[in-house]
Order: C-alpha cells, then structure tokens, then sequence
C-alpha cells in the first residue's frame, strides 16, 4: 500500500531570486498587463479546418479556463482554475502579500507570510491531511493516521537580510522527507525535526547576486553568478558538493529586459546543449519561440495577437509550421 502526505505544494517557484520580490509586488506588471485591470478570463480552444480556413473549436486543456481577479493597487485576489479549483490572496495595510489559500473540494494548502518594516522575514506553508482509507491511502503523521483532518506545517522558510538590505540568508526547515522502494513506489511522511537547508547569498560591487552557497550539515551545491555586456547577459554556473559542474545556464537580455536567448548545458551522459530562442513584437509579446538540442531544432512555434485599446493580448493564435493549432482568448474587463 502507498503511503501518501496529501496537501504536499512545492515551494520551487519561491526561489531566492524571486523571494525578494513578493512584498510590494503588483500583478498587473508581473502579468504584463496595462491599465487598470479589474478582472480576466483566459480560455484556450482548439482549431478546426472549415474549408481551408482554421477557426475557433472546442474548448482545449484540462484548465481550459483561467480568470484573475485583480484589486486597485493592481494585485491578484482571487485566481480560478477550470472552475475546480482556486486560490485566494490576501494583503496587508501595507499591501504586502500575507496569506495564500489553496483550495478545491476544500482548503488545500495556505501559505502564510511574516513582514519585518516590510521586508519578508518568513513564509510557511501548512497543508492539511485525514484519514483516506476509503481511497485506499493512508496519511503517516507522527507515526499515527490522523482521526480527523488537521492543519500541519510542510515546510518554513526564514529570510535574513544584510546591513544594505539586500537577502543574505534563506533558512528552509523542511518536515517533510520521501523514501523510494525497490519498485521506484514513493513514500511521503511527516519528521519529528525538520530538515534544515541554508543559502548563503553573496554580492558583487553593483549589488547583483555573484554566488549562492547551498548547506545543510556539509556543502550541499554552489552557484555562480557571472555578468557582462552591461548586465545583459547572465552566467549561472550549478556545483554539486564535491565541486563539479552539473550545468551551466546562459541567459541574454535585451534592452527591455526580456529573454531572448537561453543556453543550458547538462554535464553528464556526454554533455547535452538546449537552446532557446524568443522573438517579442513592440508589446513585449513573444511571437515565435524555438527550442534547440544539440544545435538542432526540436520545437518552433509562431504566435499572431489582436490587442484592445490597451495594447493587452485578447487573443493569441499558435501557429505550428505555418497552421494555426490553438487559440487563447482573453476577456478583460477595467475598473
């Protein structure tokens, strides 16, 4: 039998490139949206050939429908998905960002996050398990099945700051571990004493991160950050404990500040190359995107846009050698 912790979210999208920028954020930019945008509905669709001309069809994807609720300040309070799930967001006096709720028959996950004068000293993320046994699944939480559902922390991190205010310490407690059998099947369950990982965040003189040291009770992973071209291109270099390169991320910019070339190496199984490559229009739009392996091509897509008065997207065709394959269309409405 499976043994399974149910409410388990990951925390990777909170990396500490990123972490930094969750208080006083507005998700109106991080969404590349203009105006003030009060909500969207984001729906995919298939394409049909009606008489060699490629139209509107069915609704595509599992989350075939996306729709964001934003409040003034330009923030998401509310975000669906398919109509079976969703999330809310609440905000401090401060406008940072406090609360995360995760929800689908029922509440899911949250996070939580702690402010100090407005800098992110914490955020914690709490799932919540019962006993499944009817799904055939048993929840493992100290060393007992849980009689009723009940509200358990997964993983906190803490963020410590130098006398420049600049992230120079990110503490990860994790209190949840994974074991694999001898047929690949995973086990999930609650420790008694968390994990502790650190990253200690070095700076260069124009304050850009130029090294991450990885820890737990020895050295875990590095990475090294190298910049030139006036900021517009960045090395990142991946080191596993006994100082070996793993992979090597190369990321170009233009003036603008959008990607337009990513370079991964992965050192192992002989060394593999992939390349991407992305094309904007003058709304900072990507209209064609390429993937490349081994400096050959496996993934090219075109996309064409119809903007509102606001120059926002509402709607955007795929384009797969030369034929249109889906198309997304958003409603937006403004305040």
């Amino acid at each position: 039998m499976k043994i399974l912790i149910l409410g388990v979210f990951s925390f990777c999208c909170f990396s500490i490139v990123y972490a930094s920028q969750i208080h006083n954020h507005n998700s109106l930019d991080n969404d590349k949206l203009n105006g003030e945008v009060k909500s969207i509905i984001i729906s995919e669709f298939n394409t049909v050939d009606s008489l060699g001309i490629f139209v509107k069809g069915e609704r595509a994807g599992l989350y075939y429908s996306i729709n964001k609720f934003y409040n003034l300040k330009g923030n998401i309070i509310l975000e669906e998905h398919g109509g079976s799930s969703f999330i809310n967001y609440n905000y401090d006096l401060e406008d940072n960002l406090i609360e995360e709720q995760y929800y689908d028959s029922h509440k899911k996950n949250e996070i939580i996050y702690s402010y100090d004068n407005n800098k992110l000293i914490n955020q914690s993320l709490y799932g919540f398990v019962e006993d499944t046994n009817k799904q055939n699944v048993r929840i493992i939480y100290n060393d007992t099945i849980p009689p009723a559902r009940i509200r358990v922390i997964n993983e906190s991190i803490d963020y410590t700051y130098d006398s420049l205010n600049r992230m120079k310490i990110k503490t990860t407690k994790s209190y949840i571990d994974k074991k694999y059998d001898e047929y690949g099947e995973e086990t999930s369950f609650y420790l008694k004493s968390p994990l502790v990982t650190k990253n200690i965040i070095e700076y260069d003189t124009d304050n850009r991160i130029k090294l991450i040291i990885s820890l737990n009770k020895t050295l875990k992973s590095k990475v090294d950050f190298f910049y030139h071209n006036k900021g517009h291109n960045e090395i990142k270099s991946y080191f596993n404990s006994d100082s070996t390169l793993t992979y090597k991320d190369s990321i170009s910019y233009n003036l603008e500040g959008n990607i337009i070339k990513e370079t991964i190496y992965y050192n192992y199984n002989g060394g593999t190359l992939n390349q991407f490559i992305y094309k904007y229009d003058s709304n900072h739009n990507v209209i064609e995107y390429i993937k490349l392996v081994n400096n050959e091509i496996t993934f090219k897509r075109v996309y064409k846009y119809n903007y509102d008065f606001k120059n926002n997207w509402i709607m955007r065709t795929t384009m797969s050698e030369g034929i249109p394959t889906y198309i997304h269309e958003r409603k937006i409405s403004y305040y």
